[in-house]
């Protein structure tokens, strides 16, 4: 006996918000589905407004449910096997359990799930949470300044006359000329 798992396309989408879907919508979502469910690369174009992305986005959505739904039923029927050499009793109470570890198998990943998107949210509100600075003494920095404006003053304010400033011969004939 070969499992046959292939998933019918869909007359309805339960994910669409709005009822009914336009028949372009329906037929969109149909391809889509079919084209997921075969693993084929498939191209899209309608016209604006016509619900693309929409009818994408249900289309992705109910088939994801889908296989969810065929995976645990994959693996209920491949615990039961041929069913031939076992008695109908031991088949059900091995399903009966398959089923009951699968649906606690998903309780606890729906868990782990919420309490990952519980610290997702915690770690954003931390994020945005307003951080407070201390304020820095501006005033402090400023006298520490005009403390140290000393040391790039010269030693001495007058300069005596054997002192002569330093002027360039250039400088000084220029100022040769307007001096006179």
């Amino acid at each position: 006996m070969t499992l046959n798992l292939d998933l019918p396309t869909p007359l309805e989408f339960p994910a669409f918000p709005f009822k009914p879907p336009y028949e372009i919508q329906v037929e969109l979502m149909r391809h889509l589905y079919t084209s997921i469910e075969q693993k084929k690369v498939t191209v899209v174009e309608s016209p604006t407004g016509t619900g693309k992305t929409l009818s994408l986005l249900c289309s992705s959505l109910t088939w994801l449910r889908d296989e969810k739904d065929r995976a645990k039923k994959g693996k209920l029927q491949a615990v039961a096997g041929d069913g031939t050499d076992a008695k109908d009793w031991v088949v059900e109470q091995t399903r009966e359990r398959m089923r009951r570890e699968l649906e606690a198998d998903e309780r606890d990943y729906e868990a782990r799930l919420a309490r990952a998107r519980k610290r997702e949210e915690q770690m954003k509100r931390i994020a945005k949470a307003r951080v407070t600075k201390k304020q820095r003494k501006e005033v402090e920095a400023h006298e520490q300044l005009e403390d140290n404006d000393d040391e790039f003053l010269p030693e001495s304010d007058i300069q005596g006359e054997d002192e002569e400033m330093y002027i360039s011969p250039a400088l000084r004939a220029l100022m040769s000329k307007y001096v006179r």
